[in-house]
């Protein structure tokens, strides 16, 4: 689900909790947290005017005024003169530098906490794009429910300037909805778990269809939300491997072999449904291997 998109192009500046009221009317005609222009389950799009223009840039054109997006580009261009500063500060104060993309409102006392979109106590970091931080900084990565909203390749570049920030040893954690939990949802018949999480997503993206089949919750994990590329433990393992990390394992919500790992995910708080948030969410997490671990 929603959480924190980068996408190809910025878009303006949105809160997650916006992008969660957008997803509680179903795919929406509003940006999602960092950039996803969805619409509403039984609408349409604005007539298209200008045919050459690419949809998504006309989406934007016609869905924000030019003064808002002049503004926040304003803003974007402060934050990014502010970042060096803040950046200098953060690890001249911290012995334990932890590094957050994604951050949306759940702001994580201790980490440099960075998102797309600006909020007080927020950094700006477009995670698709060089990070600005020297080699081996950071002692821990997270991110929640964002990498899903970049593309395969965009999600690649991140995860190698994760790795080269990353200090050896130190461990990524990545929580994202799971595949293969949404896939067993167009099997029947369904656990009460499942159809718990049909209900959901019916009552919340669907009011107007009711009940939702099961094929509503699939479609709307892979085409709702701005989602681009959705993983399951195997594929993100595979992706984690190929960029340099060591030993990926698949861990509980919550739960993690590093104090500073445990309990930090927000999702939950976002939906307004612990069990759901549960339901749908994969978290994996690796090792930037030690030159030991390498030999």
């Amino acid at each position: 689900m929603v959480h924190n998109p980068q996408s190809a192009v910025e878009e303006p500046e949105r809160s997650t909790e916006d992008s969660h009221a957008v997803m509680q009317g179903g795919p929406d005609s509003s940006p999602s947290a960092n950039g996803k222009v969805s619409h509403p389950p039984g609408g349409s799009r604005a007539p298209r005017t200008f045919p050459l223009i690419p949809q998504n840039v006309y989406d934007r054109l016609t869905g924000v005024p030019l003064v808002v997006r002049l503004l926040q580009a304003f803003r974007r261009a402060r934050s990014r003169v502010a970042r060096p500063r803040q950046i200098a500060e953060y690890l001249r104060n911290t012995t334990t530098p932890m590094l957050q993309i994604g951050t949306s409102k759940n702001v994580l006392r201790g980490w440099f906490n960075t998102d797309i979109y600006l909020r007080r106590s927020v950094s700006y970091l477009d995670a698709r794009r060089p990070f600005p931080f020297p080699d081996e900084t950071f002692e821990c990565i997270f991110t929640e429910h964002q990498i899903e909203h970049i593309s395969y390749s965009d999600a690649k570049k991140m995860l190698r300037e994760c790795y080269r920030v990353l200090k050896k040893g130190g461990r990524i954690r990545i929580a994202t909805p799971d595949l293969t939990t949404t896939a067993r949802l167009a099997l029947e018949p369904l656990t009460k778990a499942q159809n718990e999480y049909v209900r959901f997503i019916g009552d919340w993206v669907f009011p107007e269809i009711q009940p939702a089949e099961p094929a509503f919750a699939v479609n709307q994990m892979f085409y709702g939300y701005g989602h681009k590329f959705i993983y399951d433990y195997t594929t993100l393992k595979r992706f984690l491997l190929e960029c340099g990390f060591a030993n990926p394992v698949r861990c509980d919500v919550g739960e993690s072999e590093v104090p500073a790992l445990r309990g930090i995910e927000s999702h939950g708080e976002l939906l307004g449904d612990e069990n759901i948030m549960r339901f749908e969410t994969l978290v994996v997490e690796a090792v930037r291997p030690t030159s030991a671990q390498h030999a």
